[in-house]
């Protein structure tokens, strides 16, 4: 790429090989190769069959960098892996056995396109079952929120929405974010 993506999508995994085939089936379907979009897969020295989940969506033409760690760093330290390898303007840790409602890539790309945010906040939906069957009723938009300005605005924003933490449920955008918090979040 010659400029930088407008959205990258960094995955963490551990030990499941199935949900992250299920979600990587879910993006090359949405996504394509769109060069608006970065994908990367961190793997936290998995054991099982991770990585050859990963070269079979590579060699069916899937782009996307993959990242295995030498030995397990623990959740934490790759979630924030996941943060600091991302390139694109906006930055999605999306877990690996979370999924997407069909279209919805689409539709945040447009979304990001449309505006300069701080961090965007989607609902996340528990779902007893696979197929279109445990999609919830479509919302038009996401939440979108400039917080940055206030401490107080984003500290009301955690309380105010349960899943705010979760981390499939948050786009941020990087330099806002890291002109508020130090990129280097090992502190935290």
């Amino acid at each position: 790429m010659n400029s930088l993506p407008l959205l990258s999508i960094s995955i963490p995994t551990y030990n499941r090989a199935r949900c992250l085939e299920r979600l990587l089936t879910i993006l090359h379907e949405q996504l394509g190769n769109d060069p608006r979009v970065e994908l990367i897969v961190s793997d936290n020295a998995s054991t099982d069959g991770t990585r050859g989940v990963v070269e079979d969506f590579l060699s069916r033409g899937m782009e996307l960098r993959y990242v295995r760690n030498e030995a397990n760093v623990g959740g934490d330290e790759n979630i924030r892996r996941c943060y600091a390898m991302a390139q694109g303007k906006y930055t999605w840790v999306f877990g690996d056995d979370d999924v997407l409602a069909p279209g919805a890539l689409h539709k945040m790309l447009s979304i990001l396109e449309t505006s300069d945010y701080d961090l965007l906040y989607l609902a996340a939906y528990n779902f007893p079952g696979q197929g279109p069957q445990f999609l919830p009723k479509r919302r038009l938009r996401p939440d979108v929120f400039n917080v940055t300005a206030s401490a107080v605005r984003l500290i009301d924003l955690v309380d105010t929405h349960s899943d705010f933490m979760f981390i499939s449920s948050v786009i941020i955008n990087r330099s806002r974010a890291n002109s508020v918090v130090p990129p280097d979040l090992t502190g935290y």
